[in-house]
């Protein structure tokens, strides 16, 4: 037997008084160590039924990090007409996986599109993802398995420099981008597809755009996260694809 409207919202609401009791202890203490244990605890539990979009709190978390670490050595400058779309991973069908290879394909003629992976897991990425890349002429970039999140947004950091521009398509909670993007000598616009848009997600703090899909999205990000930096974009179809 499933779960009544009123069992959800009972869920909610717990899960809910005990998020925002760990965020305020997030608040109050100053030992770097316990903060951090609690932070973790926040990320664990803020995305299952808590009625969390967003948090400035984390947020401000995360900034805190990327401000206290520059990058070991000069950033480069960019090069005009590039594009370095950040991903967590890659699924083999669907998802933000087709959203990436369909966005390269189509602005691949005019600006070299490199796809970036944070993560370690995906191995195997689609063949089509690969050749739509290599076909604009860019490159496709793993972060180290053995770096911390850390370590990881400093390479983001030094890689991503060198583009004109960023779109983040990461996992909702992906801290890696905010760490790379949150420290002030990171000058290229960052922009997040909102493709969690019904979901908790970290990040929006360091994006000049959030770029959704539908007037319902922008409005969620307005009433729910405080953003007002919103952009429509068009859904972007498969040509090969006929509809009805």
């Amino acid at each position: 037997m499933g779960l009544s409207l009123k069992d959800l919202q009972h869920i909610t609401k717990c899960n809910n008084t005990v998020v925002e009791k760990i965020l305020a202890k997030i608040k109050s203490i100053d030992d770097p160590a316990k903060k951090e244990v609690f932070v973790q605890q926040a990320m664990h539990l803020i995305g299952a039924w808590s009625c969390h979009y967003s948090s400035d709190v984390l947020e401000r978390y995360f900034l805190g990090i990327a401000s206290q670490y520059s990058s070991p050595k000069p950033l480069p400058d960019f090069v005009k007409d590039t594009v370095l779309h950040v991903m967590t991973e890659t699924y083999k069908t669907g998802g933000h996986t087709r959203v990436v290879e369909r966005w390269v394909k189509a602005d691949g003629v005019s600006r070299r599109q490199s796809l970036l992976l944070t993560s370690c897991e995906s191995r195997d990425i689609p063949s089509v993802l690969q050749s739509v890349i290599e076909s604009s002429g860019g490159s496709i970039y793993q972060l180290r398995d053995t770096a911390s999140d850390l370590g990881k947004g400093l390479e983001l950091r030094q890689i991503a420099a060198k583009y004109e521009y960023v779109v983040l398509h990461q996992h909702d909670h992906d801290v890696i981008p905010i760490i790379a993007f949150g420290n002030m000598e990171f000058k290229s616009p960052v922009f997040l597809f909102n493709h969690a848009d019904f979901r908790f997600t970290v990040g929006f703090s360091v994006t000049d755009k959030v770029l959704t899909l539908s007037s319902w999205s922008a409005a969620l990000a307005n009433n729910y996260r405080g953003i007002n930096k919103t952009c429509h974009i068009p859904l972007l179809n498969d040509s090969k694809i006929k509809t009805l």
